[in-house]
């Protein structure tokens, strides 16, 4: 575990475990309890406003412990979720995770260079068209391709898939609205 606070952010000054009160402290010993690590990026920024790191932390821990989309495909959607948003330390942290549940690298970089949706393979191709036509969105999904998700994943992982969709798309734009820049070390971004 790396307990390591480090100023992910322009614009925002880092916080720490010991500038918060009683319950600011709750909500980053909770943080460290679920990932291992000290707040980092968007969340240590949210950590200013205590209350609201609780808030998406709790729904981002939805998604790993008690949704019905796989691991693999969690990171995969989320890939490409932040790919669209362009939001780098996102992908910093995503990269790594989708690599090591087994997501090809060459389909990374697919999502990475924003490949055309005919260059994935097949398992690949919903999750990407899914992701690109509701990631930051304000139109309607299209009906048919709502129907060909809900006869893939059935109708309880495509509720999911649309929320998670809609969880990183907030990340992405907490991440460059508080001007959250990749880590050194991360590795390719776009």
């Amino acid at each position: 575990m790396d307990n390591t606070v480090r100023p992910d952010s322009k614009r925002f000054a880092v916080v720490t475990r010991e500038q918060l009160d009683a319950k600011g402290q709750a909500v980053w010993d909770e943080r460290i309890k679920q990932v291992s690590n000290v707040p980092t990026g968007h969340f240590n920024v949210m950590m200013h406003a205590p209350e609201l790191s609780r808030r998406v932390a709790e729904l981002e821990s939805y998604f790993r412990f008690d949704a019905t989309i796989s691991k693999k495909d969690r990171e995969f959607v989320t890939l490409c979720v932040v790919r669209e948003g362009e939001a780098r330390f996102g992908w910093g942290r995503h990269e790594p995770r989708a690599k090591e549940l087994g997501v090809p690298p060459v389909v990374i970089d697919l999502v990475r260079t924003k490949a055309p949706l005919a260059a994935f393979p097949e398992e690949y191709k919903l999750f990407v068209e899914f992701a690109r036509e509701m990631a930051g969105t304000r139109k309607p999904l299209p009906e048919e391709l709502f129907n060909r998700a809900k006869a893939a994943w059935g109708e309880r992982t495509t509720i999911e898939m649309i929320a998670l969709i809609a969880h990183y798309t907030l990340v992405g734009v907490l991440i460059n609205g508080y001007a959250v820049e990749a880590r050194p070390g991360d590795g390719l971004t776009f």
